[in-house]
Order: structure tokens, then C-alpha cells, then sequence
């Protein structure tokens, strides 16, 4: 009777063990995928906002609706005023 049990106790040691390694593994394999996960999603967002920067720089070499406007007032002063000199 005892040796059946020391047989089952070290047949279910070295199932724990088995199961403790495959654990160990399938946890490395998941930290490696977090990581890679991770620093892919760092360069996407950097790229991502390095994209905002560009569209920033841009706006805000736009002309504002308020110069147009006074440009074009401008522009059409310059014209009444030419328009008045030409008989």
C-alpha cells in the first residue's frame, strides 16, 4: 500500500512540476508579447503625434479669416481708388 502511494505521490510530483514549467513558459511568452505590444504602440503613437505636429505647423501658417477679409478690403479699396483715377 505505500508504494502505490509513493508511486502516485511521484507520478503527481512530477505532473506539479510539468505544470509549473509550462506555467513559467506560457508567462515568459506573455511578458515578451506585453512588451512588444508596448513598444509597438509607443512608435505608433510618436508617429502619431508627430503627424499632429505637422498638421499644427501647418494651421498655423493658414491665413486667418479676419486677414482675408481685410486683405480683400484692401484690394478693393486699391481698386475704387484706381477706378476714381481712370477717366
Amino acid at each position: 500500500m505505500a508504494k502505490a502511494w509513493e508511486v502516485e505521490t511521484a507520478r503527481l510530483d512530477e505532473r506539479v512540476k510539468a505544470l509549473k514549467e509550462a506555467t513559467d513558459v506560457s508567462k515568459a511568452v506573455a511578458k515578451e508579447a506585453v512588451l512588444k505590444a508596448e513598444e509597438a504602440t509607443t512608435i505608433h503613437f510618436e508617429s502619431v503625434n508627430e503627424f499632429r505636429g505637422t498638421l499644427t505647423d501647418q494651421a498655423s501658417k493658414f491665413i486667418t479669416r479676419s486677414e482675408l477679409i481685410a486683405a480683400m478690403l484692401l484690394v478693393v479699396a486699391i481698386i475704387t481708388v484706381v477706378n476714381k483715377l481712370i477717366p
